[in-house]
């Protein structure tokens, strides 16, 4: 998904050393923003992503019930959907609690909902320039006549 220079791994420890340097140039463009603002910026980042799993956990025991998995979530769709109510609400507490907040002189909500737009954005635009797995070849047994 990202290009790939992030994935330039370190010979001595394995780490993928571009990506960790370009995270941590990142947070620290943002160390002037101060700590309450920092937390609630992560807060709705990793909440964001969170849901994300969640919607894909949904969507995978809709699509495919019977899925070979590491584990699994008992109560079926049920059970599924029932896993990503709780956190959806503490994320929902943590942006109703942060309206107050600015950034940049920009309410801290749409400050996160910019930054989470913009990774859409730059996911799209950078498509062209990632590399393209060709699909695979999938052969069907049919029955001897």
């Amino acid at each position: 998904m990202l290009p790939k220079m992030f994935g330039k791994v370190s010979t001595k420890t394995q780490a993928p050393w571009v990506a960790i340097i370009f995270l941590a140039s990142c947070w620290a463009l943002c160390l002037g923003l101060g700590f309450r603002r920092l937390v609630t910026l992560d807060i709705m980042l990793y909440g964001a992503s969170l849901m994300l799993e969640f919607v894909t956990l949904v969507a995978l025991r809709i699509r495919e019930p019977e899925l070979k998995r590491e584990f699994r979530v008992p109560g079926g769709l049920a059970g599924a959907i029932t896993c990503g109510i709780f956190p959806l609400l503490l994320l929902s507490l943590a942006m109703v609690e942060s309206e107050s907040e600015s950034v940049l002189g920009i309410n801290g909500l749409a400050f996160g909902a910019l930054i989470i737009l913009a990774g859409f954005v730059i996911y799209g635009v950078t498509r062209r320039f990632r590399t393209r797995q060709p699909e695979p070849i999938v052969f069907q047994e049919t029955e001897p006549a």
